[in-house]
C-alpha cells in the first residue's frame, strides 16, 4: 500500500463462508496501519505491519501489510497505440520504485469502442470496432497518466514483395512489405 491509501480486507469464516462471525480487527502497529472493524485499513505511515481478524471464538488469521512512500507519478508504457478490430492488449501502470499504490482504477473514454477489464495491477482492453479514445490510469492520491488508442480495421492480408531471397554474408538488404 502507499502512504494515506485505503483497503478494504474481509475475512471468510468456516465452511459456510460466513463473516458474521468476526468480533475483532487489530493491528500490530498504529504508526504504520489504523485498522475499523469493518475491515478498512488505512496506511498511515511507512514501514510493515500486520492486520489480525479474530472471531468470537477466538480464531485468528493476520495478514502482512507492507506500506511505501505515496507515487510521486505514474506511467503506461505507451501514450500512444494503435490497434485492429478484435485485438487485445493489457497495460500496466507503472511508479517511481520505493512507492507503492494498491489501488489502480483504469477507464476507457468509450466503452462502445474499447471493451475494458481490469485485472490486479493492470488493465486489459479489447478492441471492439474502429475509432479513437483514451485510457486513463488514476491512483488513489490523484496522480494519473492516459493514452490515446485509435482502433483500425483489422488488415485483411500481408503481402511481402519477395517470395524468395539470396544475400552475401554480410549483405545487407531492405524487404518492403505491404499490409494492405
Amino acid at each position: 500500500m502507499g502512504h494515506n491509501e485505503t483497503f478494504r480486507l474481509s475475512a471468510v469464516i468456516g465452511p459456510d463462508n460466513s463473516s458474521a462471525h468476526i468480533l475483532k480487527w487489530r493491528t500490530s502497529s498504529s504508526k504504520v496501519l489504523k485498522v475499523y472493524q469493518n475491515g478498512n485499513v488505512r496506511a498511515v505511515g511507512t514501514g510493515t505491519a500486520w492486520i489480525t481478524a479474530r472471531t468470537q471464538n477466538g480464531i485468528e488469521k493476520s495478514c502482512r501489510i507492507t506500506v511505501k512512500n505515496a507515487p510521486s507519478d505514474v506511467k503506461l508504457r505507451n501514450t500512444v497505440m494503435t490497434l485492429g478490430v478484435g485485438e487485445t492488449i493489457s497495460m500496466s501502470a507503472v511508479i517511481p520504485e520505493g512507492s507503492a499504490a494498491a489501488n489502480r482504477t483504469f477507464s476507457s473514454s468509450d466503452n462502445s469502442v474499447v471493451k475494458m477489464t481490469k485485472g490486479s495491477w493492470e488493465g486489459h482492453f479489447t478492441a471492439l470496432k474502429t475509432g479513437k479514445l483514451t485510457v486513463t490510469v488514476k491512483l488513489y492520491n490523484g496522480k494519473s497518466a492516459s493514452c490515446i488508442i485509435t482502433v483500425r480495421n483489422a488488415p485483411g492480408a500481408v503481402r511481402i514483395s519477395k517470395a524468395s531471397l539470396s544475400m552475401k554474408v554480410g549483405g545487407i538488404r531492405r524487404a518492403e512489405c505491404d499490409n494492405s
